[in-house]
C-alpha cells in the first residue's frame, strides 16, 4: 500500500510524462493512426477530461466540492498544456489535503481498482501514464 505523498508523487511524475508527450506530438496533433486509434489530440482531451473526473471522486470521499467537469476541444498542443496545468490545479486543490488515514475511505470502484481514495489516486496515475505512452505511440 503507498502512501499518500507516494501516490501524489507518482502522479506527478506521470502527469509530466503525459505533458512530455504532448509537447512531442504538436507536428501530429490530429492525425489518427488509422481504424478507431485516436488522434493525440483526442487522447489528450479524454486524459485531461479525466484528471477532474478523478478529482472530484476524491472530492466526494472526502466530503468535499468536486471540480467542475469541462468539455474540452484543444486544437493544439499548446491548448492541451494550458488545460493541463488548469487540471492538475483543480486535481491538486482536492488531493492535497488527503492524508494516509484517508485512503481506505470509500470512492467509486472502477475496473480493478479499490473502490476507496486510495484506488482513485492510484487510477489516476495510470491514467497519466497510459495515457502518455499512447500519445507517444500514435505520435511516432
Amino acid at each position: 500500500m503507498a502512501n499518500a505523498d507516494e501516490l501524489r508523487t507518482k502522479i506527478e511524475a506521470n502527469r509530466q510524462a503525459l505533458r512530455d508527450a504532448i509537447e512531442a506530438s504538436s507536428a501530429k496533433w490530429e492525425q489518427s493512426p488509422g481504424g478507431e486509434e485516436w488522434s493525440p489530440r483526442k487522447i489528450a482531451e479524454h486524459a485531461i477530461g479525466a484528471e477532474r473526473g478523478f478529482a472530484g471522486m476524491v472530492a466526494t470521499a472526502m466530503q468535499g466540492n468536486p471540480p467542475e467537469r469541462q468539455e474540452l476541444a484543444l486544437a493544439s498542443s499548446a491548448e492541451a498544456i494550458t488545460a493541463l496545468e488548469s487540471a492538475a490545479a483543480a486535481f491538486t486543490k482536492v488531493v492535497r489535503y488527503v492524508e494516509d488515514r484517508d485512503l481506505p475511505k470509500s470512492a467509486p470502484a472502477i475496473g480493478d481498482y479499490a473502490p476507496s481514495i486510495e484506488g482513485a489516486l492510484q487510477l489516476s496515475a495510470d491514467h497519466l501514464a497510459n495515457h502518455a505512452e499512447h500519445i507517444r505511440k500514435v505520435s511516432a
